[in-house]
């Protein structure tokens, strides 16, 4: 007889693991089953009780720490906002030595070539640098190729 539906396969499903814990707890004979369990509506001294002198000192002492440490992290907290407003206002100034700053006041870098905002110098605009290097490199490699040597380009 297999069930028809998924709450008598439950049910049979439930009956079967039952027999096996009997079955398993039956090999221990030692071992002492409870059959059944009574709840008492009583409930505990400790719960009912007011706290104790002990009790009270120590939440007083808990309560004390935890304010303490929510102070020491809010003092952690303004030192690293301090210290990232540093941070940025080191990267504001650039390079050591230098007049002018790397990034402007919105945080958009400033070309060390052209000293225009919004790009770096390996992506400048202006590429006159780019083609004195390649007009240098062909002389050179017109200069080296008498020897057997070229140079890349």
């Amino acid at each position: 007889m297999r069930p028809s539906t998924l709450e008598e396969a439950l049910e049979v499903g439930l009956e079967i693991e039952a027999f096996y814990t009997v079955k398993k707890q039956r090999n221990y004979p030692g071992r002492r089953v409870v059959r059944a369990a009574e709840v008492e509506s009583k409930q505990s001294e400790s719960v009912t009780k007011e706290p104790t002198g002990t009790a009270t000192e120590e939440i007083r002492r808990c309560q004390q720490s935890m304010a303490d440490l929510q102070s020491e992290v809010k003092a952690m907290r303004s030192e690293l906002q301090l210290m990232k407003n540093e941070r940025r206002q080191y990267n504001r100034q650039g390079r050591q030595g230098r007049g002018n700053p790397a990034y402007t006041e919105d945080g958009a870098p400033i070309c060390f070539k052209c000293r225009k905002p919004g790009h770096l110098k390996r992506n400048c605009p202006d590429r006159g640098g780019a083609a004195e290097r390649q007009s240098e490199l062909s002389s050179e490699n017109d200069q080296l190729s008498g020897m057997g040597v070229t140079l890349r380009q």
